[in-house]
């Protein structure tokens, strides 16, 4: 599966994940040593209701899939996102 493809699917299981989901924000990295990276900013009330804010970095091999999620308070996630964002972008597969 490209990462094209897993994203497609990434996004469709985050809109079930939430009534009220809002994707806010995606982009694509290339790292120096050429591993693309999808990060996924989105925000929903999960569980109990309590709104909560994800940041989702993806990558893919030729086997597997790798994702690293950060979850915030939505108030809190723009001053957090500058410094979890940089270590999110470091996703690798081995």
């Amino acid at each position: 599966m490209s990462l094209d493809e897993y994203i497609v699917a990434a996004k469709g299981f985050i809109s079930t994940s939430a009534a009220d989901v809002v994707i806010a924000d995606e982009r694509r990295f290339a790292g120096a040593d050429g591993v693309e990276v999808h990060v996924i900013t989105w925000t929903g009330s999960v569980g109990g209701g309590q709104p909560l804010a994800f940041v989702q970095a993806m990558t893919v091999t030729a086997t597997r899939a790798y994702v690293a999620t950060f979850t915030s308070q939505p108030a809190r996630m723009v001053d957090l996102a500058t410094t979890i964002g940089p270590y999110l972008l470091t996703i690798r597969g081995t």
